[in-house]
Parts: structure tokens; C-alpha cells; sequence
């Protein structure tokens, strides 16, 4: 397996890993909102992040797909998935610190 796909299907499962994980955490905020303020407050940050490890992992899908058919695509994929790795990650790097 050339490099290239190893970076795809690590940045696509990575992805899929923690909006499974920040998801499950969705679920347990939303079964104990009514027992703190600050949890509701939270919530909506939470699937934020959710959403955007989700579109992630589907970016990392489309962009594994062409290495599996070596077609045209392959490229204009691989720069979605980068730039929307970098994007996604320095918008969860800023939700953390605020």
C-alpha cells in the first residue's frame, strides 16, 4: 500500500473514530442536560464537532474511492481531503481553547 493511501484511510477511519466517540459523548450530555447549566450550554458545540469529524470521514471516503479505481479523480480528492483535514482540525483546535 503506496503512502498516499495509507494518509487516506487513516485520515478517513481517525475521523470516523471520533465522531463515534464526541457522538457517544453527545448522547450522554443530552441524558444528563436537565443536571447541570453548563451542559446544555455545551451541547451545541459538541455536535458541531460531531458534524464536522462526520463530513471529514465522508471526505476521506471520496477520496479513498478513486485509489481503489485509479481514475481521474484521484488528485482533486486528495486536495479536498487535505484541505479539509486542516480546515477541520484548526476549527476544532480553536473550539477546544475557547
Amino acid at each position: 500500500m503506496s503512502f498516499i493511501r495509507w494518509w487516506t484511510v487513516g485520515v478517513m477511519l481517525m475521523a470516523a473514530t471520533m465522531s463515534l466517540t464526541i457522538g457517544v459523548v453527545c448522547l450522554l450530555y443530552w441524558a444528563h442536560r436537565d443536571e447541570s447549566p453548563e451542559i446544555p450550554a455545551q451541547l451545541p458545540g459538541l455536535i458541531q464537532m460531531t458534524l464536522l469529524f462526520l463530513l471529514l470521514s465522508g471526505v476521506g471516503f471520496a477520496a479513498f474511492v478513486p485509489l481503489r479505481r485509479a481514475n481521474r479523480w484521484l488528485w482533486p480528492t486528495q486536495a479536498l481531503l487535505l484541505v479539509s483535514a486542516v480546515t477541520i482540525g484548526m476549527t476544532f483546535w480553536n473550539m477546544l481553547r475557547a
